[in-house]
């Protein structure tokens, strides 16, 4: 069994003991279902930091996933190798559309890269939300945002304004997402200083390979401002 199974083991464990479902503990933690799972099912790398945030929910001391394992070392091996390499990319979704909001999540779960996610689908909660800073422990912030330009309420551009003028987010990259090309639309997008103008491919396995160069970019090519 790997590293990251016998942690995964662990966390089921606990998670079971507190009578907390899967369901339950990714949004305690902000993050998908199916992400959740495969770090429970140790699918997927363990970072330092995950395991400290996981330890907070839990109300444990993070040192409690090691013990028995024989492995405390690995968790200072880790710190001390890079703990900042580790670090996930935050990402947040503002979407009113479900299946949309799915299918980018599971396109940004299938990059090999660490990423979080968070969800907003009403428009005129997003500047309260970053204002207060209301998110979970280990989202505290967004490192990027994934804006559709069609909501309910308020236009996606007119969002991206509001964004762009208040001092809490004007710091932060904004994506445009439009269901289909529109030069005006994307001018103006341009105009109110989006980092960039997705449009979203027809067939899903084109719309994956497009979020997934996105999101390489942005953890590959690019230097992010420190918004802990």
């Amino acid at each position: 069994m790997s590293f990251d199974q016998k942690i995964g083991s662990k966390i089921r464990e606990k998670r079971k003991q507190l009578g907390m479902t899967l369901d339950v503990l990714s949004k305690r933690m902000g993050i998908s279902l199916p992400q959740m799972q495969k770090y429970e099912s140790g699918a997927t790398k363990l970072s330092p930091r995950f395991i400290y945030e996981l330890a907070k929910v839990f109300s444990l001391k993070p040192n409690y996933f090691f013990e028995d394992l024989g492995l405390e070392e690995e968790l200072e091996k880790a710190r001390g190798s890079g703990h900042q390499k580790s670090t996930p990319l935050r990402v947040l979704i503002i979407d009113d559309n479900p299946s949309d909001i799915c299918l980018t999540q599971t396109a940004l779960q299938e990059s090999q890269k660490e990423v979080v996610t968070f969800e907003i689908r009403d428009p005129e909660e997003v500047l309260p939300i970053m204002s207060r800073r209301s998110f979970p422990t280990t989202f505290v912030f967004p490192d990027l945002i994934l804006l559709d330009v069609k909501l309910p309420k308020m236009n996606g551009l007119d969002l991206l304004k509001a964004l762009k003028k208040d001092k809490n987010s004007s710091h932060v990259p904004v994506i445009i997402l439009s269901d289909a090309l529109n030069r005006q639309e994307m001018q103006q997008a341009y105009e109110n200083f989006a980092a960039g103008y997705m449009c979203k491919p027809f067939a899903i396995k084109d719309y994956k390979e497009k979020m997934l160069k996105v999101i390489n970019y942005w953890v590959d090519a690019v230097v992010l401002p420190n918004t802990n």
